[in-house]
């Protein structure tokens, strides 16, 4: 019998009996040859011994050369000699680790590979052939094959492609179950967590998917979701490109936390997280950590909110505003845009709260401070500078153009009703003049306040 190269070792070395089905019923013979083999079977390779290695290949002597080299070595070899019963077995069992003949009966191995490949198993596939055709090792490149051995295979090259497919599948086989690990502790802490890979976010954990409105990560995942899309604020930041780059900016903050605000499923208020990113084993693995501090983060904003604004009008307070004011002189000075003043103060208001009381006089403050807030521009800053007197700070008009907005607020509050009591206000109106420092700024401001008090009142007095 003609029998196709397998091993390279000497015909002496085996006796050829084979049964109908072509699978080898003989035995080794040589007894001098036993220390060799005997050494082949127990050096290392330990990762071998837990796995399960189907051998298909329908040369009997092949079969009977792998069988005696892998025996004692690999945890179960199975031997099968076409291609359709070992795509049975290898649907059937997924075996760790395939070693196929390219050409075989009824199936060829490509064939078998690409039946493999399509179960999206972890099973290794290692190809052999007798013929060294560039068109099969694309093939074979193409469908994802592991290894690639060429007959007739020398022993050694066999044990090394098979370790190296071992150790891959071990390590990729630890690797999924360290993730399957940490996936179940992210699982069982209420604080919402993801898990990062390469800056992609790749696990959800089931209290934040719950909020999110997902009873589990594949319904998430079927949606299309993104956690971005769930963010109205980062670190104060409400663009969408802030919005986008959510994990970069909490990664990039070493381990400083930032505040995240999150619209959960149910369309209430966003909700506010402190988030950290902690690194996980791995190249570029991270875990984001996000702490509900919603009730921390009102408390703190009702506090800021507290010192900045005049606690009767609801208006910024002299405090605050000097900050506005600082930074738009900064502004004025970089970029050379006009900045312009109104000082502004009720007239005779001494009189009001005589006449009407001081509860009156009050919500004739608390009447014109709405009133004004709706007349101004949105970047503009408007305070309660004390007791009477109003100043608005108005960035990008010049003095003819503030003169004009002035007068417009004054007509607005002569001609408006507060609870029968009839109002009118002076103002000083001052452009900004480069290079002056803020009090003196605000000592023009309030000298042309003085001077439209000082005539007829009601009236706008530039200076």
């Amino acid at each position: 019998m003609q029998r196709r190269s397998g091993f390279s070792l000497p015909p002496e070395w085996y006796t050829q009996e084979f049964g109908r089905d072509n699978t080898v019923e003989g035995v080794w013979r040589g007894r001098e040859y036993a220390p060799i083999i005997f050494m082949l079977q127990h050096q290392g390779h330990g990762h071998l011994r837990s796995l399960s290695v189907l051998h298909v290949e329908d040369d009997a002597i092949t079969q009977l050369d792998l069988a005696s080299l892998l025996g004692g070595r690999v945890g179960r070899l199975t031997t099968v000699g076409d291609g359709c019963k070992a795509m049975e077995l290898c649907l059937k069992e997924q075996p760790d680790i395939v070693i196929t003949d390219i050409r075989l009966p009824r199936l060829s191995g490509l064939e078998l590979v690409e039946i493999i490949r399509a179960e999206e198993t972890d099973t290794q596939v290692i190809v052999t052939s007798a013929y060294n055709d560039a068109d099969y090792l694309l093939k074979a490149i193409e469908l994802g094959v592991n290894r690639y051995l060429l007959k007739p295979f020398e022993p050694a090259k066999v044990l090394e492609a098979l370790d190296k497919a071992a150790e891959s599948l071990v390590m990729r086989r630890q690797a999924e179950e360290s993730t399957r690990l940490t996936h179940i502790l992210l699982d069982i802490n209420p604080t919402f967590m993801v898990s990062v890979d390469r800056g992609r976010v790749d696990y959800v954990n089931r209290p934040f998917l719950s909020y999110l409105g997902f009873g589990s990560l594949s319904e998430f995942n079927d949606a299309g979701a993104d956690v971005s899309g769930f963010i109205e604020e980062v670190s104060g930041f409400q663009d969408k490109t802030r919005k986008r780059q959510w994990l970069s900016i909490i990664q990039g903050t070493r381990g400083e936390p930032v505040i995240v605000r999150l619209r959960g499923a149910r369309q209430e208020e966003p909700r506010a997280f402190l988030a950290w990113a902690n690194r996980l084993p791995g190249p570029d693995r991270h875990v984001i950590s996000l702490t509900d501090v919603t009730r921390l983060e009102e408390e703190k904003r009702r506090l800021v909110y507290k010192a900045s604004t005049d606690y009767l009008t609801g208006l910024l307070n002299r405090r605050k505003l000097i900050e506005h004011l600082t930074e738009e002189i900064k502004r004025a000075e970089r970029y050379g845009t006009p900045l312009s003043l109104i000082m502004f103060d009720i007239d005779d208001f001494k009189r009001i709260n005589d006449t009407h009381g001081h509860a009156a006089g009050d919500q004739v403050l608390v009447g014109l401070a709405r009133l004004l807030t709706g007349s101004v521009r949105i970047h503009d800053k408007i305070a309660r500078w004390g007791g009477e007197e109003f100043l608005l700070v108005v960035p990008g008009c010049d003095l003819d153009r503030c003169a004009a907005a002035a007068e417009k607020l004054r007509r607005l509050i002569a001609a408006h009703d507060f609870d029968g009591i009839q109002v009118t206000c002076s103002f000083g109106v001052v452009a900004y003049q480069a290079g002056e420092d803020q009090d003196h700024f605000l000592g023009r401001a309030d000298k042309a306040l003085y001077e439209a008090k000082n005539s007829s009142k009601n009236t706008v007095i530039c200076g």
